[in-house]
């Protein structure tokens, strides 16, 4: 006699490995999107990294200048050494490809892709100032720049990071 049962057993096994064999197909699919989460991530942190890098090297060289004795560059509306008047260049909407910047370079060589802007905004009198013992608190004249840094990551992202710099 041949039992009616003799394929179930196969019937269910196959059910089973079919069942298996989808878990492993949306794991390894949820595998490769994390990965390219954490990729993209990395590389967003990378590229605000070298904005901020940008971004100090160009508040360190207006501090340097204002060392040596008050302001002494030459801002313009059309500049060729990225230092522009405030009404010059809007560094969020420009093009970086295309107007003129101050390039950081790498340590390490390699292409200079990270570079930032210095827009002289002016003066402005500050009052305050120190509560030292003997400091003057009368208006003081401060000069106003806005200093932005563009940073590129390796996979081409790219972030801006901008602030305003007051000097003496």
């Amino acid at each position: 006699m041949i039992n009616k049962q003799a394929g179930a057993a196969l019937f269910a096994s196959l059910i089973v490995l079919l069942v298996v064999s989808i878990l492993a197909l949306n794991a390894a699919r949820s595998s490769a999107l994390e990965m390219l989460i954490a990729t993209n991530q990395q590389n967003s942190v990378q590229a605000l990294a070298n904005g901020e890098d940008s971004l100090l090297f160009g508040e360190r060289l207006v501090v340097a200048d204002h060392t040596l004795g008050g302001p002494s560059f030459n801002f313009e509306d059309d500049s060729t050494d990225g230092l522009y008047l405030a009404a010059g260049v809007d560094p969020e909407t420009a093009d970086w490809s295309a107007i003129a910047t101050e390039n950081v370079t790498v340590a390490g060589g390699g292409p200079v892709t990270n570079r930032f802007v210095i827009e002289y905004m002016g003066t402005s009198s500050a009052t305050g100032g120190s509560l030292a013992v003997g400091a003057g608190g009368g208006a003081q004249m401060r000069h106003l720049y806005r200093i932005t840094g563009l940073g590129v990551g390796s996979k081409g992202t790219v972030r801006l990071v901008q602030s305003v710099f007051a000097t003496r």
